[in-house]
């Protein structure tokens, strides 16, 4: 697959107006081309930016539930929130670095994710882009989650209908912006057009075939080893005789599952990085960036 497979750069009205396909096959052919091509440069940037995380996650622990609905809302929710903010911020980035690269690749140019790393603008604007997807779609599902841990009077009206009503609305919330904005950032990089014209861009264009793009967004959810961990722990919480720690790697000792984890995520994300890439150089047209 070469770069004059995609069409020209396309305006973001044009895209809406006139439409485009979805073609989740051959984005994933198209990325796993373009990752195989120089696999251990799109690791080592991967694992690189996810040891960053690993450091901020250990030296930024999450809060204990106090079992206080007035604590949970005004100092556990925040706090938590801003964890959340600042690691899909460094993860928002290496997906971009990653993207960036694969451009490159597309345009048979040297992989250097430093073209992009040094320009403190775009990643300032790529982190605040971040933060306020991870705001709008993450809030309610912490929300919903600290609930059966809040005790006292509260107590006896956090029934398990409720419970269940609130998470599918925050889960149907939640699925919806994160589909919507799944080219936000590549928006971002490639026209540099400000916060909001990167989220609209992608939400406009979205929409016309949104239940197509959310099906390929599951398909990189899946690219991702922390998806099989997510999907274990709460099969694990449905029913413990599941046994779906296997997918954590948590009976190795020694840290073993913790860095096998690590090397897998960077393996998901750089495989992931490409896919995207090539999906938003076929809706989109050619990139600005690489030329």
């Amino acid at each position: 697959m070469t770069a004059s497979l995609f069409p020209a750069s396309r305006h973001l009205e044009d895209i809406v107006d006139d439409g485009y396909d979805v073609k989740p096959l051959q984005y994933l052919n198209g990325g796993w081309y373009v990752f195989k091509s120089h696999p251990v440069i799109f690791c080592a940037v991967a694992l690189l930016l996810g040891l960053v995380n690993e450091a901020l996650s250990r030296l930024w622990p999450a809060p204990l539930s106090s079992g206080s609905l007035r604590t949970e809302l005004f100092h556990t929710l925040p706090i938590e929130m801003a964890r959340l903010c600042l690691f899909h911020g460094v993860e928002a980035i290496l997906l971009t670095a990653i993207a960036a690269m694969a451009w490159q690749r597309l345009e048979n140019h040297s992989l250097s994710p430093m073209p992009f790393l040094k320009d403190w603008r775009l990643l300032g604007l790529i982190f605040a882009c971040a933060t306020v997807i991870t705001v709008m779609a993450w809030t309610p599902v912490i929300f919903v989650t600290s609930l059966p841990s809040i005790g006292g009077a509260m107590a006896a009206r956090i029934t398990l209908p409720l419970i269940l009503v609130l998470s599918l609305i925050g889960l149907i919330l939640f699925l919806y912006l994160m589909v919507s904005y799944t080219f936000s950032y590549l928006i971002l990089l490639d026209r540099q057009d400000g916060i909001w014209n990167a989220l609209e861009g992608s939400r406009r264009v979205v929409n016309r075939h949104w239940w197509k793009v959310a099906a390929f967004f599951i398909v990189l959810m899946f690219l991702n080893v922390e998806t099989y961990c997510l999907v274990g722990s709460a099969l694990e919480i449905l029913s413990p005789g599941l046994g779906f720690n296997w997918m954590c790697m948590s009976d190795m000792n020694g840290g073993q599952g913790a860095f096998v984890l690590l090397l897998l995520t960077a393996l998901g994300r750089a495989v992931s990085g490409c896919v995207l890439a090539v999906a938003y150089a076929d809706i989109y047209g050619k990139p600005n960036a690489i030329e």
